[in-house]
Order: C-alpha cells, then structure tokens, then sequence
C-alpha cells in the first residue's frame, strides 16, 4: 500500500510525484501527463482538490486557484489559449458568481455569472468604447441598464455629450420603457416604449433646443407617425418579464452588429441648429400673465355635480351645457394688437439672441470646463454649479436675487425641463442656459421697465441685451472665490452633497454644522453663534 511520499506511474506515461495515503494520491504533489500537461498543488482522494495550478503546453491553457474533486470550484483564474481570460467565481467547471472576462478582442465584461454565462448585475465594455451597465440574463442585456456609445474614463470634473439608452431589455434588445439621449450639441433625447429594439408606442422627443414633441403613439415599428393616427391605438406596454427558460449559449445582441447606426441623431422636424429655446413662457408672462396662474376649481356649498351626479365631487359648479361663457365679448381689433405685439416682441428677442448667440456659446464651453484641469476633446455640457459659478462671478447674488430664488423661477417654467431645481450635478443644456439667462434677465430689467437704453428694441430683448451688456460680459471670466480651481474633484463634493440632502434641504450653515460637528468640553459652540 502506498502511504507517505512516492512516485508513481502509469503505463500510459502519466507520472505523480507526491504524497500518498491508502493508495491514493492525496496532499502535495506533481502530476505530469505525456501531452505536455502537467498539475501541481493539493490532491484529495485521489483527486485534484484544494489548490493548484494546471497548465496545458499543447494548448495554452493554464488554472490557478481553488479545484474540488478534479473541477475547478471556487476562486480561481484562467487563462484560455485564445488569450482571454477569467479571473473569478468558478462551480464545476463553469463560472458563476463574480468575475471579471477578459476577451480575446479586448472586450471586457466584469459583474455576475450563471453556468458560465454573464447573468445578474454586470458591466461590459467593448473596444470601440461602447459600455453597458446594468442586467443581464443567459449571456444577453435583459432587464434594466444604461448602454453609452462611444464612452471612455473621464477623470475630470465635465460632462461629456454621450449618446447613450437607459431603460429596459430583453434579449439584448431595447424593449419596454426607456430614454434614448444623443451626443449632439443640445442633448436631443427620445423617452418612450420600444419594442424588440424598435421605438414603438407612447413617446416623447425633446429636440436639441428643448422643444417637446409627444404622442401616443409616438413611433410605429421605428417610424416617426403623424398626429392624424387614429386615437384608439393603445401604446405597447411591452412588458419585459420572459418567461423563457434560459438556454446554455450566449445570445447575439442584434444591434451590436451596426453600432455605429445608434449613436446618430435622427432627423427630426423640432430641431434647431441654433438651440434657441421656446420664448411662450417669457411672452405670456409679459402679455398676459393671468394665463400663468393656478386654475381654480369652481364648486358650490351643495348639489350635485353636474358630471358625475357625486354630491362630494371636486368638478362641482354651475351648469353650463358643454358651453363656456365668456363675461367679455371678442373684440377682432384688440386680437390683432396682441397677436402684433406678440409677433413682435419675438421677432426682437430672437434677434437679440442672433446677435448674441456666438458669443453666449463659447460663454458655455468655458464655463462647462471650468472645473477640469484639462478636459476633453469633446462636446461638453454644463453643470448646475457652473451656471452657479457663473452668478457668483456676475454679482447676481449681489443684486437682491440668491442661486435657488433663480433655479426656482426657472423650475417654474415647464418648458426649461429642469429636474431638480437643488442638484450641483445636474445637466444644464445650452438651450437651458439661455432660458437662465432670459430668467435673470427679466427680474432684473425687464418685469420693473428697468431699460433706460433702447439699443435693442422690444421689453424682453431689451431686458437680456442689458442683461448681457452691463453684467455677463463685464464680468465673466473673473472668477469670484477659489471653489472652482481647489474643488475638482467630484467624489468628495458628491459625498458632501449627499450630507447636505440627509439633513434636510433647504439647509442654513447652523444646520449644517449642527447634524456635522461634534463640539465637546469647553470648546466654543460654533452653531448657536451663527
């Protein structure tokens, strides 16, 4: 019986050198095939079981790690002979768990695996800069995650112009809800349904100068549809549970076979070359701001509503038979004056923004970089806390308006799209800085008659060309404290951000220092100073 340490072999050529017990090879030792293969590292039972290193000479192929009754099972690394690789979680033979996969193109996959398929939460980036972070089943993008084409590491404190899809999948398609944004100069984006990789349903365009485009349906199979489509036609759901059963190959994703058609812009009919925004807002507060107030809801103190027969309903008042009476009777002439004032307070307002536009525009490239040491060759976009720069060095905040009295007015406007009127982070399109602009602009000048000038005809035009002339371009580029070149870096200020919102916006300096600091003994209690 062999016990101890030995060397033993087989008449095929095999060879062990090693430990022995009970006749099996079992502890440390070398195992050395005729083909050029050998094993070195635990044996169990008879067994490759422990850790060990594997190496096939014939066919370039090596395994480091943890085996388990001859398999590779648990942490363990290997190199293919096509030069990919695996670093990870391997079951039986298979990887599952966590992982990162090297491909022989250079593609790159890290995240979650399933008998030896990308399954779960997981990012891949092609060599093209392509990247896609989010689920992924049987191999394929399927459920939630965001692809962007072209991406690459940005270590700086920018926003690149990415065209990139967030929403869901299905069989590495987009398939369900999701938002297409492009990389043009104004961030034209499409939110809607998709089915099987196709814009299909319910959806809205925003164009690169912030007119919204939306229907239901919006697109059929990929194809942009008229308003005259019959209104019966429901929207696709396109519900993304498959209840397939999952097949042991990896799936194609279709689009990936002409990536490079994805990421253009599609030709739209709201789309301005010169990202001027929508001016209705700022004309109807000027014209006619009555149109902008909250709508009441007429009621009575009892009866029954005339609709819905509910006695308790919002919807009560007085019947009117589908007829809307009006106390002023139309008069042709006094609609003609308005509708020429109109015409011509837009008229002038866009003339100004013609006069003003290249200028205002390298104005924005500056100021979308100002945070990065070296940024990108590329389009960028700003961020809140540029725009906020921007204030600071214009002495806006000096002029009895404050940075969220200005990110409120324009939360007001529905056409300005802003999101979250608080977050540093977020993206301001240029055609977002113009409404900014015109904003400030109008409490400032224009909403007081303060234009002593008429250099430029019409209130709003004028209002914004004194805007520009007497307070941006006098003083822009003469940055206002050190925040923008000693803060570049965005984690730390994330962090602090989301300190900030833990304890609850707004929040005053007292506050802040309060849920912050923690002061003991005789130290001076700062907080209860301020």
């Amino acid at each position: 019986m062999m016990e101890g340490k030995g060397v033993y072999k087989w008449s095929n050529g095999a060879r062990y050198k090693g430990e022995f017990e009970q006749n099996l090879m079992h502890g440390r030792g070398l195992l050395e095939w005729s083909s050029n293969c050998w094993y070195e590292g635990d044996f169990a039972n008879g067994h490759r079981h422990g850790r060990g290193l594997f190496v096939n000479g014939e066919d370039h192929f090596m395994y480091t790690g943890q085996w388990c009754s001859g398999h590779r099972h648990g942490k363990g690394y290997c190199r293919f002979g096509d030069n990919g690789s695996y670093d990870g979680d391997w079951e039986m033979e298979k990887m599952s768990g966590v992982g990162l996969r090297i491909y022989p193109s250079g593609a790159r996959y890290v995240g979650q695996w399933k008998d030896g398929l990308r399954h779960g939460i997981g990012t891949m980036i092609w060599t093209n800069g392509n990247v896609y972070r989010g689920e992924w089943k049987c191999g394929a993008m399927d459920g939630y995650g965001e692809y962007v084409w072209e991406g690459f590491f940005n270590k700086t404190f920018t926003w690149p112009q990415e065209a990139s899809y967030t929403g869901d999948w299905r069989r590495g398609m987009r398939h369900g809800k999701g938002r297409l944004k492009l990389k043009s100069v104004g961030g034209a984006e499409y939110s809607g349904y998709w089915r099987d990789n196709k814009k299909h349903g319910q959806g809205i365009i925003i164009g690169n100068n912030g007119e919204k485009c939306e229907a239901d349906p919006l697109f059929l199979n990929d194809i942009l549809v008229s308003s005259d489509v019959a209104n019966g036609t429901s929207r696709d759901q396109a519900e993304i549970e498959d209840k397939s059963t999952c097949v042991a190959k990896e799936i194609k994703p279709l689009f990936l076979e002409k990536p490079s058609q994805l990421g253009k812009a599609p030709v739209t009919p709201i789309l301005k070359p010169e990202q001027f925004p929508s001016f209705s807002y700022y004309l109807t507060r000027l014209l006619d701001p009555k149109r902008l107030e909250p709508r009441s809801v007429p009621s009575v103190s009892s009866g029954k509503c005339y609709n819905c027969d509910n006695p308790s309903c919002s919807c009560l008042g007085p019947h009117t038979n589908g007829a809307i009476v009006s106390e002023e009777i139309i008069n042709t002439e006094t609609v003609d004056a308005f509708k020429s004032i109109w015409e011509n307070e837009q008229r002038w307002l866009q003339n100004c923004l013609t006069l003003h536009i290249s200028r205002l525009r390298q104005i924005y490239k500056d100021y979308a970089k100002l945070f990065a040491k070296s940024a990108p060759q590329c389009n960028l976009a700003m961020s809140r806390l540029c725009l906020w720069q921007l204030w600071q060095d214009c002495g806006i905040n000096k002029k009895g308006l404050s940075l969220s009295e200005i990110d409120n007015y324009m939360a007001k406007n529905e056409s300005a799209f802003v999101k979250d009127p608080c977050y540093p982070f977020e993206k301001i399109e240029i055609w977002q800085f113009l409404h900014a602009l015109l904003e400030v602009s109008w409490h400032l000048y224009t909403k007081n008659d303060n234009i002593e000038d008429q250099e430029m005809h019409g209130k709003l035009a004028g209002g914004l060309h004194k805007f520009l002339k007497n307070d941006v371009y006098t003083h822009v580029g003469n940055h206002v404290g050190s925040f923008y070149h000693e803060y570049q870096n965005l984690l730390p200020l994330n962090c602090v951000f989301e300190l900030y919102q833990s304890i609850g916006l707004p929040c005053s300096t007292k506050d802040f220092l309060r849920a912050t600091c923690a002061l003991k003994g005789d130290l001076i209690n700062l907080y209860d100073i301020l």
